[in-house]
């Protein structure tokens, strides 16, 4: 029973109590007023009898004395009429004691004390006081009814009285419990209302607890059971509740093993305050979901030390989680992402004037083998440096993409080959594709190609004694996507290692047999190129991982690829002599690099190391055919902003950008050179603008 309802029950109990303990009271007073004004009338009554009999004695006994005038046995007669008189007198005597009346007793007195004067004067038989006699027993007898009189009508007064005095005081109990009644009435129509209300209130809650999803839970510490316990609890955790109002602690062996005991110990020493849990709980099908429960104790009114009973709302957080663990996830790449996109562009200018530097060095020892030798290590060094660097921006999503309209079932097929030399022999290779040609995408198809042979190389790393790996293609009308799924049957990954296989440099595989970047880069060109990436796996079962992209709905516009380096033999100085270049880097290394590399080929060279000193160059040499500048530079001034303002000082300058991130891809194709670049590359680009090639 709810605390309020309990209370009014109370209240009520209590004014009962003293209504019951009123009436009592105000009955003992109206029973005893009432028993003394009935003790007034016995009085009166025992008097009016009392005078009755001595009247009856008082006429026999004259009424002897009399006959003993004329009748031979007179003595008898006189002397019993005698005895009678004197009874009578006694008996007049100990009404006169009695009588309120001080008149009516001086009356009764005296009339008394005449008789008894004449009765002493009177000699027998024939005496002449007889009539003396008769009239003093005349005059008594008429006192005497005079006084019976005077008496029954004090009766009747006091009967009436009586009546008064029960009346009034009825009124005087009605009066009294009337309030006290109408109270209690009051109390009780309270109390029956609020019953009702609470009824209805707990119908309506019954009604919601039934249909909510959330699970509401009832306890009684005191009885050690199950109150109340919703329908929404055996949907979450399977298990009927039947079992639970049977035994309440039942639902504990379903606690996840790592969280139960962090749930039984904060249950059993819950105190005063709301407690709220989050744990795991493993259902009878396998299936591991998440619960969050607030769990509140009620304590009686009569004791707030100890609570009597336990109400629990639990809610099933397992989406919830999901989505904070994607966005999780989604912060953590794309907070790396930041940074690799940030290093990567000190990296590539590194890289830059390793290569730069490693060239010039084979060139001048060109008769060295041994040195070229080690020249040509150090060029592979870089060029391996700068794929490792490519796989980076690919994670940052910060490629420089070439999309174009691409059919996937054909960009597949054309990569079959490749695809199956990445594989061992033992794999199967099994490509479903299907035979419309209209799955079209807007992709970078070397990027793409790249994603599939990285995800073939992980499948084959995770089937070791051989299997299956299928490439299928399918298409969503409805949703105007296409699915590109990869599926293995290799030894799998765990579940709680697949949101981390994406994330750069964390691998499964064994120590020096995988940078990590594979998947990393996959999942961030797929993401730049407007898909997302899905990866579902069993353990002994395998994985399969698909690369979903939106289909093509317009023929998107494809950019010439600067992939294609030109190649340049090293040219004499007297080829590229009449030609002066400004060079704008902030990196030194690089710097004096490249101005080495430009004056060995026969170039005319200028270097500023900010914007604002090339600007200053520039207006002081008005011979300068070519600027030559990154882009990201200190000093208030980039390279753009340098571009524009040189051109304005001379509209006929050339110019070609440099940088190692790719957001610049607002800038035209062929006035972009991207680091890291090697040396043919930065002629071939150079000598194609100074000719407008």
């Amino acid at each position: 029973m709810p605390l309020r309802n309990q209370q009014q029950k109370r209240k009520l109990n209590r004014q009962v109590s003293f209504i019951i303990a009123a009436g009592l009271i105000i009955i003992s007073i109206i029973s005893g007023l009432l028993l003394w004004k009935e003790r007034e009338v016995d009085s009166r009554v025992f008097l009016i009898s009392k005078i009755g009999m001595a009247v009856e004695d008082f006429h026999t006994g004259v009424m002897h004395v009399s006959l003993s005038k004329d009748d031979a046995s007179s003595p008898w007669h006189y002397n019993t009429g005698l005895a009678l008189i004197e009874q009578a007198l006694d008996e007049f005597r100990e009404v006169n004691r009695k009588i309120d009346s001080q008149t009516a007793s001086e009356t009764l007195s005296q009339s008394t004390s005449v008789f008894r004067q004449e009765l002493q004067n009177y000699s027998f038989p024939g005496d002449p006081n007889d009539v003396k006699l008769r009239q003093a027993s005349y005059l008594l007898n008429s006192n005497i009814r005079s006084i019976e009189k005077t008496l029954r009508e004090e009766l009747e007064q006091e009967r009436m009285n009586q009546r008064l005095w029960f009346s009034f005081a009825m009124l005087i109990a009605i009066a009294m419990l009337v309030p006290l009644v109408a109270s209690l009435l009051k109390s009780e129509y309270k109390r029956l209302r609020l019953d009702y209300e609470l009824r209805q209130s707990e119908k309506k809650f019954l009604e919601l607890a039934e249909k909510i999803d959330e699970v509401f839970w009832l306890e009684d510490l005191l009885e050690d059971r199950v109150l109340y316990l919703s329908p929404a609890f055996s949907k979450i955790y399977g298990i009927p509740r039947q079992e639970i109002y049977k035994n309440k602690y039942l639902w504990r062996d379903s606690i996840h093993p790592d969280d139960k005991k962090k749930v039984i110990e904060s249950l059993n020493n819950l105190n005063r305050e709301p407690l709220t849990l989050e744990y795991r709980i493993i259902r009878s099908d396998g299936e591991v979901r998440w619960i969050s429960d607030r769990t509140f104790p009620i304590f009686e009114e009569t004791d707030q030390q100890k609570p009597s009973k336990l109400a629990t709302i639990a809610a099933d957080i397992t989406e919830r989680k999901e989505r904070d663990n994607e966005t999780f996830h989604s912060q953590k790449l794309e907070a790396i992402g930041q940074l690799t996109g940030g290093v990567s562009h000190d990296f590539n200018n590194l890289l830059t004037v390793i290569l730069n530097n490693a060239e010039l060095l084979s060139w001048k020892h060109v008769n060295d083998e041994e040195t070229l030798h080690f020249s040509k290590m150090i060029i592979k060094a870089a060029e391996r440096g700068a794929s490792l660097n490519q796989q980076l921006l690919a994670f940052a999503s910060k490629q420089q993409l070439r999309p174009q309209q691409v059919d996937i079932s054909e960009l597949i097929n054309e990569t079959r080959d490749l695809l199956a030399r990445s594989i061992d022999s033992h794999i199967k290779l099994v490509l479903d594709l299907p035979s419309s040609d209209d799955i079209t995408v807007s992709v970078d198809p070397a990027q793409l190609q790249t994603a599939l042979l990285n995800l073939c190389i992980n499948a084959r790393d995770a089937m070791p004694t051989g299997g299956t790996l299928t490439i299928a293609v399918t298409v969503s009308q409805a949703e105007q996507l296409a699915f590109i799924r990869v599926t293995d049957t290799g030894k799998g990954i765990p579940e709680q290692l697949l949101n981390k296989v994406v994330e750069p440099f964390y691998t499964t595989k064994e120590r020096g047999k995988g940078t990590g970047l594979g998947l990393s880069m996959v999942y961030g060109f797929v993401q730049q190129s407007g898909g997302d990436l899905t990866i579902e796996s069993e353990e002994f079962v395998g994985t399969s991982v698909t690369i979903q992209l939106p289909l093509l709905a317009y023929k998107a516009k494809t950019s010439d690829s600067d992939s294609q380096v030109g190649s340049l033999k090293p040219a004499l100085e007297s080829a590229n002599s009449g030609f002066t270049i400004l060079i704008a880097e902030d990196e030194e290394f690089l710097l004096e690099t490249s101005s080495k590399t430009l004056k060995r080929y026969g170039y005319k060279v200028l270097t500023a190391s900010s914007g604002a000193k090339a600007l200053t160059t520039l207006k002081n040499n008005p011979n300068i055919d070519l600027l030559f500048s990154d882009i990201m530079m200190p000093g208030g001034m980039n390279g753009i902003e340098l571009a524009e303002q040189a051109l304005t000082l001379k509209p006929n300058l050339k110019v070609i950008l440099t940088s190692g991130y790719n957001e610049f891809d607002h800038v035209e194709p062929s006035r972009f050179l991207k680091k890291p670049y090697a040396t043919q590359d930065m002629l071939s680009r150079i000598n194609n603008v100074l000719r407008n090639k």
